[in-house]
């Protein structure tokens, strides 16, 4: 780690880990740097690194124990992830994450999320989740690109990321899948952002990228950039950046509690269904009108709902609406092509509500 000099105060590895001090000595736990390993390296300002070292043989045995494992890759760049590993063994293989990005196995089997796209790359650490003990080596036969290693992702930073929506990379990280995201009942666009949140700290932002898109979301590693990051069991919440309009729109769904080092797949996130707090009928617009009329009304809870059309003398002329309204906000429309030029009244009654509105019918 010379190249760094005193640039580097930390370098963690799963379970063990070491700090520079000022005069340039280490002390902690962790003695020799592994070509097995991954590692965490913490630097006080950005650095260009070239790492010197000694061949490791392609044919080097990674020995893995249940659960999640800090390890290093040896092989060519941008291997679809299984590709890289032996057929044999390879099922055992069912979440593996690195730095700001994931993969995951579907409920097809396979995998999906960012580091799926972009495949395997030799100087990242990587944690994998194995379902049992495993001893293995990195398959070296194996030419194919993953498939798409020129997308978003290839050169992916965080700094990439819109300015408002920038956040800290922790040591601690999990990823949250999404499936499909919708605003108004439509799937958002590849160009919107799905920002993730602790309360109302940013800890996460991702493109949309298709089905299964991985959002990261960053927790506390005990570091003063990530105070307010998330914590175990964490509720995270999410919002939408659309490009279009440029809004911030808050979403909703089933939001699994944070865990560090963990994925989670979400089927669907919707806007935020914001509720009116009480009965409403709009003016009737256009109005005048020929021969259609259009006008809004809100319902704050669960209820019968009535809306009924009168001409000048009082009598009821159609009955528009009768029937049970689940509370929201909703549009009609309604058509005097079959009446007489002439002055009408809307009435909308509900429970202790009962307003009426004026509507002028021009042939």
């Amino acid at each position: 780690l010379s190249p760094l000099s005193n640039n580097i105060s930390q370098i963690l590895t799963e379970n063990s880990a070491s700090v520079q001090l000022d005069d340039g000595s280490w002390i902690g736990s962790l003695n020799y740097i592994l070509p097995t390993k991954g590692y965490w390296i913490r630097l006080d300002d950005d650095a260009e690194y070239g790492i010197a070292t000694y061949q490791t043989s392609i044919d080097q045995v990674y020995n893995l124990h249940l659960g999640q494992n800090l390890i290093s890759y040896i092989g060519e760049d941008n291997i679809n992830l299984d590709d890289a590993l032996p057929d044999e063994i390879e099922s055992e293989f069912t979440d593996i994450i690195s730095e700001n990005v994931s993969a995951m196995r579907n409920e097809d089997g396979e995998w999906v999320g960012s580091l799926a796209e972009i495949g395997w790359q030799h100087l990242l650490g990587y944690w994998v989740f194995v379902s049992s003990d495993i001893d293995f080596s990195f398959e070296s036969n194996s030419a194919l690109l993953s498939k798409t290693s020129d997308n978003l992702f290839s050169n992916f930073k965080i700094v990439d990321i819109p300015k408002g929506f920038r956040y800290c990379q922790s040591q601690s990280q999990s990823f949250y899948y999404f499936k499909d995201i919708k605003i108004n009942g439509k799937s958002i666009k590849n160009d919107d952002w799905i920002i993730s949140y602790n309360n109302d700290v940013i800890i996460g932002a991702r493109q949309w990228n298709g089905p299964y898109t991985d959002v990261p979301a960053m927790g506390y590693d005990s570091y003063d950039e990530t105070i307010s990051y998330a914590e175990e069991n964490s509720n995270i919440s999410f919002k939408v950046f659309q490009k279009s309009t440029g809004k911030l729109i808050d979403m909703e769904g089933d939001i699994p509690k944070w865990r560090n080092q963990s994925n989670f797949l979400v089927n669907e996130l919707n806007d935020k269904l914001i509720l009116p707090t009480s009965y409403n009928l709009s003016d009737p617009y256009p109005n005048p009108f020929n021969p259609t009329v259009n006008f809004d009304y809100s319902v704050p809870v669960k209820g019968n709902i009535k809306i009924v059309i009168y001409d000048i003398t009082g009598r009821v002329v159609d009955v528009v609406l009768n029937t049970i309204m689940e509370a929201g906000f909703y549009k009609m429309k309604w058509s005097g092509s079959n009446f007489a030029s002439g002055i009408y009244f809307v009435q909308m009654i509900g429970n202790n509500f009962n307003k009426t509105k004026k509507i002028t019918l021009l042939k």
